[in-house]
C-alpha cells in the first residue's frame, strides 16, 4: 500500500543527481506513474523492473477500528495542547466558573497581534494543565 494515483497506478518519486557542488547528492524532480508524462517516461525507460509498491499495513486487523475496545483518550493533548484551535464559544461555556480562565479566553480572541495571542492560549494552556477540574467532568 504505497502512494498511488485515482486509477490505482503506483506513484514513484524520481530523483536526478545534482549537479551543484556542496549541495545533496540527488533532488527531487517530481512524482511520477510509469509511462504517464515526460518524467513517467523517463522512469520507464530508466529502471527495466521498477520497485515493489510500499507496504505499511501486514495485518487487516491495522486497517479497521475495533469496535469491542474502549478508547483512551489523551485530553491534555487534544485540549490542553490544542487550545488555541478550539470555538471561542465553546471555551466560554467550559470556562464561565472560573473567572481567571474566562478572562484569559477573552483576552486572547481579543487580541490581534499573534505573538500577543499564543501568549495568552499559552497562558490559558498553563491554567488549564493546573486546574483538573476541568477533566472532571
Amino acid at each position: 500500500m504505497g502512494f498511488v494515483d485515482e486509477s490505482y497506478e503506483d506513484i514513484f518519486a524520481c530523483f536526478t543527481p545534482n549537479k551543484v557542488p556542496g549541495k545533496q547528492p540527488w533532488y527531487l524532480e517530481g512524482f511520477a506513474v510509469a509511462g504517464a508524462g515526460w518524467l513517467g517516461d523517463r522512469l520507464s525507460r530508466s529502471f527495466h523492473d521498477l520497485p515493489q509498491r510500499a507496504r505499511y499495513l501486514f495485518k487487516t486487523e491495522d486497517v479497521f477500528y475495533d469496535v469491542d475496545q474502549v478508547p483512551a483518550f489523551d485530553y491534555a493533548h487534544i485540549l490542553i495542547g490544542n487550545v488555541d484551535r478550539l470555538p471561542e464559544a465553546f471555551l466560554e461555556r467550559e470556562l464561565h466558573n472560573s473567572d481567571e480562565e474566562f478572562a484569559v479566553v477573552k483576552r486572547a480572541f481579543g487580541m490581534q497581534e499573534k505573538d500577543v495571542r499564543n501568549d495568552a492560549f499559552d497562558a490559558l494552556a498553563k491554567l488549564l494543565d493546573a486546574d483538573q477540574r476541568v477533566f472532571s467532568a
